[in-house]
């Protein structure tokens, strides 16, 4: 549990510090955070989102995160991509919160493999 706290600490830190001020230019697709009042159904619908856009990505994409505290019930998983951007369109640290400890299945918060020039 305190694992996944840190985790989505350092994510939101590192989503918020690659901002640079570009907002959503060059972001291949703009995730946005549950606004679902249930927060098991809120959890699964981030997890999923992100979970696809990471599916979806093909090589060199960016995968923006817009400002919002995200919860996610699994493991956020991608691989086999090469030249892949995370970051968060937010304009400070903590405007993009990526939370892990609503989690009940998957032993990692965000599982990437086989990725080539990955940045978050």
């Amino acid at each position: 549990m305190h694992a996944r706290i840190a985790l989505a600490l350092a994510l939101s830190l590192a989503l918020a510090s690659c901002n640079s001020g570009s907002g959503t230019a060059g972001c291949t697709v703009v995730l946005h955070a549950s606004t679902n009042a249930d927060p098991a159904m809120a959890a699964e619908e981030d997890r999923t989102h992100a979970t696809m856009a990471f599916v979806d990505a093909t090589d060199h994409a960016t995968i923006c995160f817009a400002p919002g505290h995200y919860h996610f019930s699994g493991t956020i998983t991608g691989a086999n991509l090469t030249g892949l951007t995370v970051r968060g369109t937010g304009a400070v640290a903590g405007d993009v919160i990526l939370d892990f400890a609503p989690q009940t299945s998957g032993e990692r918060g965000l599982s990437l493999t086989n990725m080539t020039d990955l940045t978050v």
